[in-house]
């Protein structure tokens, strides 16, 4: 899809604010609508909408460690936002405080760099083909959670941003627009006077300037940024057209969606080699778990995308038929916008709606013939039925003789959603899947338990059967018990009756808070960065250009041999991890990740790869305290996880 041609950016904005009265300047600096999406383009409704492709959640592309592809990405999310006239969007860099955050489907990762430099890639590629990017929430919490907006801001060139004057204007120079998130100002002088250049939504400005609260040189400054936006975007001159909502379902999109699927899923596991399987010797293949028909690709409220399909019925004789409406959740039934029938409530027995037992609403509805009628049903998930109907002795004795189960298991809708947080680690509440999980494994030792994702059937398929040798690694740290996280009893539920939340950890967030566990029982049950390959790798001849002691962080650079030393092509993602000033001291983390790149390889191929260390390695240290100046390592490690066992070379 082409840009849009520059030849709409001739727009001298400093003149045009001359010509702007004090209540049009005004009238720039407060959003009245909003669009969100986080794994794909939404248009200008949130139910009923044009509907997109649905992309990877932010979880499942971290999952990859692939610049290049999280760059495709974002790429086609720009081209799928054009086609329903959205211009500005995410994507959520934060990162992941506690396992059971609610949004953590929508960010990237544990970890600052990561999260970073792979938003930094998805910004480009948004922003290729002039769709604007606004990378949230900003979170001014120690210094572990400046890093990914820092590297987006100074490697990707962002449009707009949620945060304000001292770090990103000063420190970072930043040059663009600074947007609230929705709702989230409670002040209107003082958000304006601290830099806020969009207000989402719509805030009372005129009385603040009549009062003498805020100055017109103020209000121009925010205006002037405010239309560099759309000037930025090409929509400086035709801003006033509306575009006409489409449906662009592209071939390129579903492979790439495949392909970022199958890419993002983590192997934790493959006891005496079960995978891949061989389509030869599985005559029987049993699909297990609620999500074995029905897949999670994301996460709930703002991260639900429409479907694709619609009804529109045409009767071919004039009659008063009787309909009937059946549901399992709250759901009300539509004729040509008009509700026919309307279920205020979750069904009582889910079971009898999955089999056809269920009563159903019935109403007689006079139909024309030759004249369509649009059919449409708006529905909320329903809770979770009781999970022990998963463990129906039937269910699992039928799998006693399969050659394989695979379990389809994970949380849903309901239970990761914005708004709300996870009570705890169970799947999904009371713990039922873990429960089926164990009950299958008790019956068939070839039983293989996996986590949907997006585009599910085909990536999943692709990676059991070897089309897709799985390469993805752990974008979080996987703990034992929630209990040995460091912001146990400092996270929602778990501060219910303090009605208090500390940030106890510091820095110490996801693997360098673990980093201090190993060899006791809270060490991880697999760490950030590591993921099973159907091939073996080695990593050899690490080196440093530059110097770990050298002033200079620009052109620091860390060279490794990876060879593929298995049976089959895959790809490996080297990890470097630099140690600061007095590693693993009580107010510094062990290491932090400082760079990785990921290489595909042939059987028996070798190849010399470099890691560019992120930023330079300052933010890889530690903040200190007092003077706000970052100390820079001293060490490191090459290795292909944050786990000590997996470490194959030290840096010096």
């Amino acid at each position: 899809m082409s840009s849009v041609p520059h030849s709409q950016d001739n727009v001298n904005i400093d003149s045009l604010l001359t010509q702007l009265t004090i209540d049009e300047k005004i009238s720039l600096l407060a959003g009245a609508n909003v669009t969100d999406g986080p794994n794909g383009a939404r248009g200008s409704q949130f139910f009923d909408g044009t509907t997109v492709a649905c992309l990877p959640a932010y979880v499942s592309i971290a999952a990859t460690f692939d610049r290049e592809l999280t760059k495709r990405i974002g790429v086609a999310l720009d081209q799928e936002s054009q086609t329903i006239g959205t211009y500005v969007l995410g994507p959520t860099v934060c990162s992941h405080r506690s396992s059971l955050g609610g949004r953590n489907f929508e960010a990237f990762s544990e970890d600052s760099p990561l999260s970073g430099v792979l938003a930094a890639e998805h910004v480009k590629g948004l922003e290729s083909e002039r769709v604007g990017t606004t990378i949230k929430h900003f979170l001014g919490n120690e210094g572990i959670y400046l890093p990914p907006f820092e590297i987006v801001v100074k490697t990707a060139d962002p449009w707009c941003l949620e945060f304000l004057q001292n770090i990103l204007r000063q420190e970072w120079k930043y040059p663009g627009l600074v947007m609230s998130d929705w709702g989230a100002t409670t002040s209107t002088a003082e958000s304006l006077n601290a830099g806020v250049d969009l207000e989402m939504p719509v805030e009372q400005i005129k009385p603040a300037i009549e009062v003498g609260t805020v100055t017109e040189n103020a209000i121009n400054d925010r205006a002037r940024a405010v239309l560099e936006l759309p000037q930025k975007t090409g929509k400086s001159v035709d801003r006033k057209v509306d575009i006409a909502e489409i449906v662009a379902d592209l071939l390129e999109h579903r492979k790439l969606i495949r392909q970022a699927g199958a890419e993002g899923i983590v192997l934790l596991k493959n006891a005496e080699n079960v995978l891949p399987l061989d389509r030869s010797k599985c005559k029987e293949i049993a699909l297990l778990g609620p999500l074995a028909r029905y897949a999670a690709a994301h996460g709930g409220r703002k991260g639900k995308l429409g479907v694709r399909f619609t009804t529109t019925y045409t009767p071919t004789i004039t009659s008063s038929p009787y309909l009937s409406f059946s549901t399992k959740g709250p759901s009300k039934l539509y004729i040509n916008d008009t509700i026919l029938f309307e279920q205020p409530y979750a069904t009582k027995d889910s079971m009898s709606f999955l089999l056809s037992v269920q009563d159903e609403l019935q109403s007689q509805y006079p139909l024309e013939a030759r004249k369509s009628y649009k059919i449409r049903i708006d529905t909320i998930p329903s809770p979770e039925p009781n999970g022990e109907l998963y463990l129906l002795d039937g269910q699992i004795a039928a799998h006693l003789d399969a050659d394989v189960a695979i379990v389809f298991v994970g949380n849903t809708a309901q239970w990761e959603t914005e708004g709300q947080d996870m009570d705890d680690m169970n799947l999904p509440a009371d713990g039922p899947q873990d429960r089926l999980i164990a009950a299958v494994a008790a019956v068939n030792p070839r039983a293989i338990a996996w986590y949907a994702v997006l585009e599910s059937g085909n990536a999943i398929f692709d990676v059991l059967f070897e089309a897709v040798n799985p390469s993805g690694r752990l974008l979080i740290s996987w703990l034992k018990e929630y209990e040995h996280t460091a912001v146990y009893r400092n996270f929602d539920m778990d501060s219910y009756q303090s009605r208090q939340v500390e940030y106890v950890e510091g820095v110490f967030v996801g693997y360098r808070h673990f980093d201090r566990m190993w060899g006791t029982e809270k060490e991880v049950r697999w760490p950030f960065g590591f993921g099973l390959s159907y091939t073996n790798f080695q990593i050899t001849n690490a080196k440093v250009e530059g110097g770990l002691d050298d002033s200079g962080s620009s052109g620091l650079v860390i060279t490794a041999d990876v060879e593929n030393v298995g049976c089959v092509a895959g790809a490996e993602v080297v990890q470097v991890y630099l140690l600061p000033p007095s590693s693993g001291s009580e107010k510094q983390p062990v290491k932090s990740l400082a760079g990785f790149t990921k290489t595909r390889l042939e059987i028996c191929e070798k190849r010399n790869v470099f890691v560019s260390i992120i930023l330079g390695r300052r933010l890889t240290g530690m903040l200190r305290e007092g003077n706000g100046r970052w100390m820079r390592a001293h060490t490191g490690w090459v290795s292909m996880s944050s786990s000590p066992v997996d470490k194959k070379a030290e840096l010096k």
